[in-house]
Formats: structure tokens, C-alpha cells, sequence
């Protein structure tokens, strides 16, 4: 959740919010994981577990697991669970994006048990 608190703008009559927090909304996250999924011929691609309700396993290009790892526990969830596509069997560069053939239909997850 983030926090927000009033400050007085200089010039402007009134109050503003003013946003500061560490964590990140989904869709910031998502935009964070579409960088984290770009990928170049001769790039590996493994999978990422975000061991969170709300995410998902995805691939993502090796260069970027420890920093998207580090993003995902800044994820606010808000109560929100994800209905989650089977990750790719063996994460391969296809097309500049991380990704590959599902490994079957249905992947559980141990966010689901929580």
C-alpha cells in the first residue's frame, strides 16, 4: 500500500499529494517484467518464481532475475490472486521476448495453498 503524505506547492494555493513508498503497484511491476523478458540472440532465459499470490512464474532473461527477484517482494498484492498459464517447459529468446511452449495446461503453485 502506498503511503502518501500533504505538502504545500510553493505558488499554489491548496495541498497535493506527494506519493512516496517502496513498493510498486501490478502494473509498474508489469512494466518492470516486460523489461525483464526482453531478450537478443544468445541470451538465456530462465524462469522466475515470484513465490507470491498475485504473480506469476514467467520467463525472464537471466541478466535481469536478481533485479526482477528484488522488485516482486515490493509487489503490493492488495488481496488480489492470480489464475496463472503453465510457464514454458525450456525458456528460449523467441522474437526478442523470454517465453517458450508451456509445459502443460495447468501449473500449480504454492501460492495456492496459502
Amino acid at each position: 500500500m502506498r503511503v502518501c503524505v500533504f505538502t504545500l506547492l510553493v505558488g499554489i494555493a491548496g495541498l497535493a499529494p506527494a506519493c512516496s513508498s517502496d513498493s510498486l503497484t501490478m502494473m509498474e511491476f508489469g512494466r518492470e517484467l516486460d523489461r525483464a523478458k526482453a531478450c537478443s540472440a544468445g541470451d538465456s532465459c530462465v524462469l522466475f518464481d515470484p513465490n507470491r499470490q498475485c504473480l506469476c512464474v514467467q520467463a525472464v532473461n537471466a541478466n535481469e532475475l536478481d533485479r526482477i527477484r528484488g522488485l516482486s517482494g515490493k509487489v503490493d498484492c492488495d488481496g488480489a490472486m492470480a489464475s496463472c498459464p503453465a510457464p514454458p517447459e525450456h525458456p528460449q529468446c523467441v522474437d526478442g521476448v523470454c517465453g517458450g511452449k508451456p509445459a502443460s495446461t495447468t501449473f500449480p503453485t504454492d501460492a495456492a495453498t496459502e
